[in-house]
């Protein structure tokens, strides 16, 4: 008898412990801040970042400019809603249209350790780092 319900208590923990192995987390859960590192495997040269509201509302801000957009879909299909920006010029203006170009193309996004790696149908790829939220 004591053998019998040892066995069930392992068999309980091992299935629970592959359970919670295999629940997914969402790369995209709300109120997290991200701040972009590279671009396409380089490291990008400016600053860029951007959080998501519980609404599926982004707010972001590129190396010149603040932007708004929607988020559609999970982390494994989704589209990006229209980017609307500010639009002041700056000397990171190519830097910018490259990351706006790519970010609102993107469709997937993981987790790969704490960085938050989202790619696009391409094969474009931005990886973004935890960050504290901006100061407003």
């Amino acid at each position: 008898m004591f053998m019998s319900r040892a066995a069930l208590a392992l068999a309980l923990a091992t299935a629970a412990s592959s359970a919670l192995a295999q629940s997914p987390v969402n790369p995209l859960e709300p109120a997290q801040h991200w701040r972009l590192t590279t671009l396409n495997g380089e490291r990008f040269p400016a600053l860029a970042r951007f959080s998501l509201a519980i609404d599926r509302r982004i707010a972001g801000r590129a190396p010149c400019n603040s932007f708004l957009a929607t988020l559609d879909g999970t982390a494994d299909s989704f589209t990006i809603g229209p980017i609307v920006s500010t639009r002041a010029a700056c000397e990171n203006m190519a830097e910018e249209t490259e990351f706006l170009r790519v970010f609102g193309a993107t469709t997937s996004a993981r987790l790969d350790g704490e960085n938050l790696v989202m790619t696009g149908p391409d094969g474009s790829e931005l990886v973004f780092v935890k960050t504290d939220p901006p100061e407003t």
